[in-house]
């Protein structure tokens, strides 16, 4: 709705949530606050990117992916749209009511870059380590992708946290004393969650995926399984209080 804003926005600032776009909407768009003047999660300014590159290539998001990325990393179960074959392989997610709901109608069957994404843990990992050795990216695409900008985190995280987590071009950075940088992206559609790393210094990757809305839980559970890290990662989700019942 606000043309001049609106004017400001590029893929940088949508990649680095820094557009001030709201992440109620995808409809009439409204800022909270000038963009790239700070960090807010928006899933529409994603959809923004989403709609600005699908008017330059003049096709479809779920297109364009599976050409360039799903296709040739052999992602053959990973989609932006429901896929019928899905329907004898997906899960259930688990809610705040400990009812169930499949959710396989996200955005109404439309594509969205934000949420509307499926895939499995194999073929995510199979992408996280093509991004990790920089493999069809051009030398300066790569360093683009994986250089901080900006200080992304309010005054609401902890003093460690702050030093040490910065955002990519859809990536966190945690600049780690014990491991080198870590690169990370999670998901959260309420009822279903994941986490996607790697860690170039030491050629290592993880990804998993939970459907709960309380999978975060067990991240302090689960990542001294792979990586036996002696003080906490900085990016792991704080747990939740489960319901009484």
């Amino acid at each position: 709705q606000d043309k001049e804003y609106a004017k400001l926005l590029n893929a940088r600032i949508c990649l680095t949530h820094r557009t001030g776009l709201d992440n109620k909407t995808y409809s009439a768009m409204t800022f909270g606050f000038i963009p790239d003047e700070k960090f807010k999660y928006s899933g529409p300014g994603m959809y923004a990117l989403q709609c600005t590159i699908e008017h330059i290539k003049g096709s479809t998001l779920d297109k364009i992916a599976d050409e360039m990325v799903f296709t040739p990393l052999g992602m053959h179960n990973t989609s932006y749209l429901w896929n019928d074959s899905y329907e004898s392989m997906h899960l259930y997610g688990h809610g705040t009511d400990l009812k169930t709901s499949r959710n396989n109608n996200w955005a109404g069957g439309k594509c969205n870059a934000a949420y509307s994404m499926r895939t499995n843990a194999a073929e995510l990992t199979a992408f996280i380590r093509c991004v990790m050795h920089g493999w069809g990216l051009s030398g300066e695409a790569f360093a683009m992708m994986t250089k901080p900008y900006g200080k992304s985190l309010p005054a609401s995280y902890k003093e460690r946290e702050r030093q040490s987590m910065f955002r990519c071009l859809g990536w966190v950075l945690e600049k780690n004393s014990e491991f080198g940088p870590v690169y990370l992206h999670t998901g959260n559609n309420v009822r279903f969650k994941g986490l996607a790393l790697y860690m170039p210094e030491k050629d290592a990757s993880l990804v998993y995926l939970v459907n709960g809305q309380y999978s975060c839980n067990i991240n302090d559970a689960i990542l001294p399984l792979f990586f036996d890290n002696a003080e906490p990662f900085s990016f792991v989700a704080k747990a939740k209080p489960l319901p009484e019942k």
